[in-house]
């Protein structure tokens, strides 16, 4: 279903009709009601669907809207809290045109919206009344994070008396609001201050809860509370150091006053304090500043020259020389590496010959106190040396405790020290030699030809450190290279050369291994071959590994063919597979029988059962494990409860509902796919994973339709459902996704249904967005928490039956056989036969379990380490926790739940009896009768 687009434009003649509708009686006037709503509703629909809408088209709309008069306020209050921030905006802009009494405390209420520019708008309404409360309301967000909301604030307090502002500022001081607390008010103090106002918001910044919003007042208050402030950080900086560094930063911005004061804080105080008076001093000094340095970096406080020379490799202008010969010989040890560590910019610094001069001081007294400081210096030379350092790292190679920095420096310096390294590399010697093919590695494009003559290196720890570095590399320049290597019969270790082919994809390296994998050479060398090609994506590879697998002399090459085509999830491969079972090695007859567990599917247990005729009883054990993992039955033992199973499957009446499919792109990008289907009050469907999409819900949930309009989406990045360009998943973006797609669908007040994870997102939505949820139905939601979460699938894993739980040691011992995706995959199937109570119901979804583990690694790192538990806690909506009575559960989550039924009035809980983490397909009646006796 594709939503439809109104244009701005033609609103505009649906609004000229309505002053004509308030001349009609009372039942007319019932019908232009229901007029002026419908018109409000399509202006708001048009905004929403707006990919990104602009001011104009916002001012037009807001336009538009207030054309519609008194008639229309109670419309657009509604429209004041829509999840669109586009509409809100518009609606706040057509009701702030008249501002009517009644609606200022709605107006009031936008002040705390989300969206920046809707507060501004509705900052400037607020204004517009009189009275303490819109100027204590105006007060309270005073503090606000946006800078333009702040200005538009100040802008509407000036407006009023001064002495009024003041008078309710130390009133919210004396007894501030629960809610909020004095914090908002101390910055208002600073923006409207009193005799006392200075020394207060100083004093306040010695209370942790208060002091950012001091610093801000202080900020509001200006220069003239630098003395104060400078006397505060002086007195509690050393006891309250990081609100002290804060501070430090707020009398930065005081410019010509606070310039006396940090240049003190400079020379007294903790290093901290130090570092955070310098930068301040530094950004008012500007130019200036590099004089200002150069003279610090001789200061008599080791702590001082310290904070200089933090900044010295990032502070245009200064004397970089200088300063780091000044404290080269300090007396303070650190200090003195830290000035060896700020010399870079290369050649052109003038930093080699006192680095030298230095280090042959150092060298002349070799203690194990000074050996750090030589290694140090030694680094320092790759960093800013010319080919006249090569000579002086080449005679530190032959000192044992400054071998190791000197051929690293030697890396830095690039093409001049190849020579160098090769000259090492060639001496054999054990320790040095690894050390200098690493850093050869490291020394530009020009090293890749003489890292490729390392490859036939006498010493096997070179060659593997040089392998081990070009597959990191990846570059296909090399493959030629490469190639001719492996065809040249004296070329030690010819099969891990081929191994490396298959770091670096290329169609020319996929070329030269289909010809290895063939061709006329040793077993040795066409197994290598075989792995390595399991590493190439392109298309050509699967063909050939399906004619090695079937054809060739080799039993081992078949064998790992048969894994190659596994470990890419390869479905066409399955006719193939089960044909082996027939080969006479019981081996790969073995590994077929498991790859077609997982890639076979129903319609295949019929061909797979003839193969228990086997006289062989592991080959028997084998095919009857296979036929285990495609039904799901780990109790069936005889070929007749297989197929009698399959066949009662292909004939089961499945429960299918027909669902009318539409997409919508939102305003950052993102597309949003959706199915809509059934009859009466919507029942929003979120899926689990977090990177499943909404196709296992389908067949269990398609009986709700009877009684329920279903609307199933993809979350962003899910299934059909996009992210926009360089977007990354995040559990407030699918809130957020979600919001604006039911806004846009105009379905407000909905029912929503989260199954595993999608109840999380579920709760999210029903706290940030109240409006658009009814009723909240949270199916097997897990721990809200990431370890508790993590430990309900460890729970799961052990809960598996035989043999899925045997094939999670063979997925970690051969996980080099599979790609990542397709090992994912495996995996997340066979958890789910521990979470379930009965496990064949997964048969009718294992292919609708397409997990996306990047997607998944990203959407759990922007979460961190997650605590929903205060989400869950604070619903109120009424809300039906449901779950199977055999769910997989930790000690926390049963206590958790419990928790939250008992914390909660809101929350009820259902528990479904013989039933896990999919009571809709494990128990289909009682899950329809609760949900429906819950949604009523």
């Amino acid at each position: 279903m594709q939503a439809t687009r109104v244009g701005l434009s033609g609103l505009a003649v649906l609004v000229a009709v309505a002053p004509a509708t308030q001349a009609f009686g009372q039942e007319a006037g019932q019908v232009a009601e229901g007029d002026v709503q419908k018109r409000l509703g399509a202006m708001a629909m048009a905004l929403r669907e707006a990919v990104s809408p602009d001011e104009r088209q916002i001012e037009n709309a807001a336009r538009e809207m207030a054309a519609v008069g008194e008639a229309g306020d109670d419309a657009l209050l509604d429209l004041m809290t829509d999840p669109v921030p586009a509409v809100r905006r518009a609606a706040v802009q057509a009701l702030g045109a008249r501002a009517p009494k009644s609606a200022m405390p709605a107006f009031i209420q936008a002040l705390g919206d989300e969206e920046a520019g809707v507060v501004v708008d509705a900052v400037k309404v607020v204004a517009t009344y009189q009275g303490e409360w819109p100027t204590r309301a105006l007060v309270r967000w005073l503090a606000h994070d946006d800078k333009a909301v702040r200005g538009a604030i100040v802008a509407a307090l000036e407006q009023r008396p001064v002495e009024d502002v003041r008078e309710i500022v130390r009133k919210q001081l004396a007894s501030p609001p629960v809610d909020s607390g004095p914090g908002p008010f101390l910055t208002a103090l600073g923006r409207f201050p009193d005799r006392n106002a200075a020394r207060d918001l100083v004093g306040a910044l010695s209370d942790p809860e208060l002091a950012s919003y001091a610093m801000r007042g202080l900020t509001f208050f200006g220069d003239k509370a630098a003395p104060e402030l400078l006397r505060w950080i002086e007195r509690e900086g050393p006891k309250q150091e990081a609100t002290a560094v804060a501070a430090v930063g707020v009398l930065a911005g005081f410019g010509d006053k606070a310039r006396a004061g940090l240049g003190k804080l400079v020379e007294k105080g903790p290093l901290a304090i130090k570092r955070a008076a310098l930068q301040g001093l530094l950004s008012q000094l500007g130019a200036e500043g590099a004089a200002k340095v150069d003279a610090l970096a001789k200061h008599r406080s080791a702590d001082v020259r310290v904070a200089v020379l933090e900044v010295l490799p990032t502070l245009e202008g200064a004397n970089t020389r200088a300063a780091i010969e000044a404290n080269l010989r300090h007396a303070h040890g650190p200090l003195r590496l830290l000035a060896i560590a700020a010399a870079g910019g290369g050649p052109a610094s003038g930093l080699q010959s006192l680095l030298v001069q230095r280090y042959r001081e150092l060298s002349a007294r070799r203690t194990a106190d000074t050996a750090e400081e030589r290694r140090a210096l030694l680094r320092a030379l790759g960093r800013v040396g010319d080919a006249g350092a090569v000579s002086e790292l080449i005679q530190a190679m032959g000192r044992d405790d400054e071998s190791a920095a000197a051929i690293e420096a030697l890396g830095l310096l690039g093409d001049q020290a190849t020579g160098p390294l090769l000259f090492v590399i060639k001496s054999g010697d054990p320790v040095r030699t690894p050390l200098a093919v690493d850093a050869l590695s490291r020394a530009g494009d020009s090293a890749l030809e003489p890292m490729l003559q390392l490859l036939v290196h006498p010493s096997r720890d070179v060659r593997n450190i040089a392998r081990q570095a070009l597959a990191q590399a990846a570059d296909p320049v090399i493959v030629p290279g490469v190639v001719k290597l492996v065809q040249e019969p004296e070329t030690p270790g010819r099969a891990a050369l081929i191994a490396l082919l298959g770091h670096v994809p290329s169609d020319e390296s996929a070329k030269a291994l289909q010809t290895f994998a063939t061709g006329p050479y040793d077993h040795e060398m066409r197994l290598a071959a075989v792995k390595a090609l399991m590493r190439q994506d392109q298309a050509e590879v699967v063909p050939l590994l399906r004619k090695l697998a079937e054809t060739d002399d080799s039993n081992d090459v078949r064998h790992l063919a048969v894994w190659a085509l596994i470990g890419r999830g390869d479905v066409d491969s399955v006719p193939l597979l089960i044909k082996m079972l027939s080969y006479e090695k019981d081996f790969i007859r073995k590994t077929a029988a498991l790859g077609l567990g997982y890639l076979a599917g129903v319609r295949d247990i019929a061909a797979i059962s003839k193969k228990m005729s086997d006289p062989r009883s592991e080959i028997v054990s084998a095919v009857r494990d296979t036929l285990r993992r495609l039904s799901f039955h780990p109790e069936f033992k005889n070929p007749e409860e297989f197929t009698g199973w399959a066949q009662w499957f292909a004939k089961r009446p499945a429960a299918k509902l027909a669902l009318k499919a539409g997409e919508m792109t939102l305003a950052d990008g993102t597309v949003v796919a959706y199915w809509m289907g059934g009859q009466g009050k919507p029942l929003l469907v979120l899926h689990g994973g977090p990177d499943l999409d909404h196709g296992y819900l389908e067949s269990g949930l398609a009986a709700l339709g009877a009684s329920h309009l279903l609307v199933f989406v993809d979350l962003p990045g899910r299934g059909a459902s996009k992210l926009p360009p360089q977007g990354v998943p995040s559990l407030e973006h699918d809130v957020a996704s979600v919001a604006t797609t039911l806004a846009r669908l105009n379905l407000f007040g909905v029912n929503v249904l989260g199954h595993g994870w999608g109840g999380l997102v579920a709760a999210r939505l029903a706290t940030k967005q109240p409006k658009l949820v009814s009723k909240l139905v949270l199916d097997g939601t897990p721990h809200p928490t990431l370890s508790g979460w993590a430990a309900e699938l460890d729970a799961m894993a052990a809960a598996a039956p035989y043999p899925f739980k045997d094939d999670m040691q063979t997925f970690v011992s051969e996980a080099g056989n599979f790609l990542p995706e397709v090992r994912d995959r495996f995996i997340a199937r066979l958890l789910m036969t521990g979470a379930v109570n009965k496990a064949h119901v997964l048969a009718q979804i294992s292919g609708h379990l397409q997990t996306r583990p990047h997607l998944r690694t990203a959407y759990l790192n922007a979460l961190g380490d997650f605590d929903l538990t205060g989400t869950l806690a604070k619903l109120d909506k009424p809300t039906l926790l449901l779950y199977g009575d055999a769910l997989p559960m930790t000690e926390a989550g049963a206590a958790w739940r419990k928790e939250l039924v008992k914390g909660n009035p809101n929350v009820v809980a259902k528990v479904i009896a013989d039933a896990g983490y999919l009571p809709a397909y494990e128990q289909p009646k009682a899950y329809k009768d609760a949900l429906d006796a819950f949604l009523k």
